[in-house]
């Protein structure tokens, strides 16, 4: 069985394939930003429906996926500004965020009752 990151990596893959197809022409219209929102949205609850866990170990275990994304892809890569200063802050950071857009996404599923 794969793990949490061999599936989002494939998820994200399947995001991308929509965002280059929506970009192909060089313009992007807002039907297309909203194919690209709920082809996000989508691959998210895959990804999230597949983790056993519940509430807070759900959460976590998303938070520790970002940090491994960020060691493992993202950080070799040269990003704009210090190194030193900016990869520690990324890093940390992540965990934060994306457990904020966690929590605002399922308040917002809860609130309007939808269901992907």
């Amino acid at each position: 069985m794969r793990d949490l990151y061999d599936e989002t990596l494939e998820r994200a893959g399947e995001v991308r394939a929509i965002i280059d197809g929506a970009t192909a022409d060089g313009h992007l219209l807002l039907k297309e930003v909203f194919q690209i929102v709920g082809g996000f949205c989508r691959a998210a609850v895959k990804v999230a429906e597949r983790i056993e866990a519940a509430g807070p170990e759900k959460r976590k275990l998303v938070c520790d996926a970002l940090v491994r994304l960020w060691d493992e892809k993202l950080a070799p890569l040269d990003l704009p500004g210090p190194d030193r200063i900016l990869d520690p802050w990324f890093r940390e950071s992540l965990p934060i965020w994306g457990g904020y857009l966690i929590d605002e996404a399922v308040g917002l599923y809860n609130w309007l009752g939808w269901d992907l």
